[in-house]
């Protein structure tokens, strides 16, 4: 009897049953713990490599403010600086990131490059090489509107609506919220903007974060006959 008091006190006084529901719970712990390892590693190794998002287009060379690409899952992928808008398509095979966007013709970013993600807990980023050189870096980032419609706005009735060009391809569209669009094929700049008599004041904008680039604006003379509207020249019929 003296034996077991002693072990007793030796063990703080638990059961047998106490202390092997200590061990499980420690084990549980464990165990958790090393399934969460596994999830995160999981992640970064099966999903890390995915580029479906949006990314901030570091600042390159001598480039002025910033610009995003937003890689979609149907394979769409937008280049933006703002009211500047350019849509094109995108593919990835292994490395190798395939991008056309072009505007008019011209390359804005379009080709095969060698495509290195990077990722963290909390950041991703995108290196894009061609050979030994690096032509791009991409870090994740939450694109917000630029352009915004105006408060209060009063529209002009006769200047309503959308305008093109004839066979040209461009396409002007003035909404009664203050925004007016401008489109070409697979190019669209929006713009916020004001008018008197003669002229329309277009207000262009840029992503935020850009600190050095300011809004600019852009006045250009008008008139509006019945269902043509002449902008700096340009005749335009009514849709």
């Amino acid at each position: 009897d003296k034996q077991d008091v002693v072990g007793d006190k030796n063990d703080g006084g638990k059961s047998e049953e106490e202390k092997g529901g200590k061990r499980k719970n420690l084990l549980f712990a464990f165990f958790a713990l090393l399934l969460v390892i596994v999830l995160v590693f999981g992640y970064f190794v099966f999903f890390g490599i995915i580029v479906i998002g949006t990314w901030k287009v570091e600042k390159m060379q001598n480039s002025k403010g910033i610009a995003a690409l937003v890689f979609d899952a149907d394979g769409k992928a937008t280049y933006t600086t703002g009211s500047y808008v350019v849509t094109g398509n995108w593919k990835k095979a292994g490395d190798v990131l395939t991008l056309n966007i072009k505007a008019e013709g011209r390359d804005v970013i379009s080709g095969d490059y060698d495509c290195r993600v990077s990722t963290g807990l909390t950041d991703k980023t995108i290196e894009l090489w061609k050979g030994k050189d690096r032509v791009m870096s991409l870090r994740q980032y939450k694109l917000e509107e630029a352009v915004h419609p105006v408060n209060n706005f009063v529209p002009k009735k006769d200047l309503l609506g959308k305008w093109t060009a004839g066979n040209s391809g461009y396409t002007y569209e003035f909404k009664d919220n203050g925004l007016a669009i401008f489109s070409k094929d697979n190019v669209s700049v929006t713009y916020t903007y004001f008018f008197d008599d003669n002229y329309i004041t277009l207000m262009v904008y840029h992503l935020k974060d850009s600190s050095d680039e300011e809004s600019s604006a852009r006045r250009v003379m008008y008139s509006v006959n019945n269902d043509t509207l002449s902008i700096n020249g340009m005749k335009l019929k009514k849709v």
